[in-house]
């Protein structure tokens, strides 16, 4: 692909006969992750490191923020149950819980960054919000980890785990 675009469309679910709305294009960077909360926030990642957030119940194409929350490609999204706490990660600069603020633009700084020892590719969070569990692949070692992490406010690291030969027929914890 050539081109640098992709869209978020939305799409009314009690009418699909009905036309979509295009909420955002971007004509510079893929979008690669993105959320959407119970109460209609959705949060789009992409591969420059932004993320932008929209209340798509105002039926509006502007963000109610914008901002770099990572140095490069954001490869998951998590909405916390409040549609304020995000946890964003990245594969260049790890995983981050940090606030969206009622201003577009604003400089969002992380509150907690959570680390592991390799390239973050995915995350996930309990329903309940009170366990994270973030891993990722070396690809030079091809050795993976997983970190489980307890209170997202205080992190408290549970456990981790490594394994080995992710690409081979056998993986070993």
């Amino acid at each position: 692909r050539n081109d640098k675009s992709s869209s978020v469309v939305r799409w009314p679910l009690h009418d699909p006969a009905s036309k979509t709305y295009e909420i955002y294009k971007s004509t510079s960077a893929d979008i690669t992750a993105m959320d959407i909360s119970a109460n209609g926030r959705l949060v789009v990642g992409d591969e420059a490191g932004y993320v932008r957030a929209w209340d798509i119940g105002q039926d509006s194409k502007t963000p109610v923020q914008t901002t770099s929350v990572h140095s490069g490609k954001v490869t998951n999204i998590l909405i916390g149950p409040d549609d304020q706490a995000v946890i964003s990660a990245s594969v260049v600069d790890g995983t981050r819980l940090w606030y969206m603020t009622a201003s577009e633009d604003s400089d969002t700084r992380a509150v907690i960054d959570y680390r592991i020892p390799n390239a973050v590719s995915s995350v996930v969070r309990s329903d309940n919000g009170d366990f994270l569990a973030i891993g990722g692949i070396n690809s030079e070692t091809e050795m993976g980890s997983v970190r489980l992490y307890s209170n997202l406010q205080t992190p408290e690291v549970l456990d981790d785990l490594s394994f080995g030969s992710y690409y081979g027929s056998s993986l070993q914890a």
